[in-house]
């Protein structure tokens, strides 16, 4: 379109489309797996701001490629595996910084898990034409940075999360909320 804002609105609105069931219920399905674990460690207010640093990360990383490699004629993607890569990449970072909390081996069995899961999930990406493995990479790279900043839950033995977490969290939440009105009122965006 040559419009790099309106691009930027159709990538972070693509989170939430899915190009089928199958698509929707393997994302589901990774958010699940992920969330439940990423709770665990970090708390209940980490989930609005990684979903939300995840999704606007991996489609910005996605709509940076598909910008350099196509020129102007850039389109978002479709999928919150993206968000699921982000949720992965918290884990692999928890699992860092409770090595030393946990049971020998434990996180190291944790980063384990999560590597095997996002790895298979790449390869499968190289082989399918139309995966955006752009938006997968970058949904990793921002999930490992925000785990290494977001504080972890008291359940591991860290402090509560301070107000500033609580208080973006809940602006994450927000935006979400605001991103899913935006595509109701002006229908979906366009996808490659």
């Amino acid at each position: 379109s040559g419009d790099w804002s309106s691009d930027v609105c159709s990538s972070d609105l693509s989170t939430f489309l899915h190009d089928g069931l199958l698509h929707v219920t393997m994302n589901a399905l990774g958010l699940l797996m992920f969330g439940a674990a990423l709770e665990a460690m970090f708390s209940r207010w980490a989930f609005p701001i990684a979903y939300v640093s995840g999704g606007v990360g991996a489609a910005w990383g996605s709509l940076a490629w598909h910008v350099a490699r196509h020129g102007d004629h850039a389109a978002a993607s479709v999928g919150g595996s993206g968000v699921v890569f982000a949720f992965g990449g918290m884990l692999l970072a928890a699992s860092w910084r409770l090595r030393g909390r946990l049971a020998v081996g434990r996180a190291r069995a944790m980063a384990a898990a999560a590597l095997f899961l996002l790895t298979q999930s790449l390869v499968a990406g190289f082989s399918r034409l139309g995966t955006d493995n752009a938006a997968h990479a970058s949904g990793l790279v921002v999930g490992v940075l925000v785990g290494f900043v977001l504080p972890l839950s008291p359940r591991v033995g860290a402090s509560p999360a301070p107000a500033f977490v609580r208080g973006f969290a809940g602006i994450a939440a927000l935006a979400l909320f605001a991103t899913l009105l935006q595509m109701v009122r002006h229908g979906a965006p366009r996808v490659w």
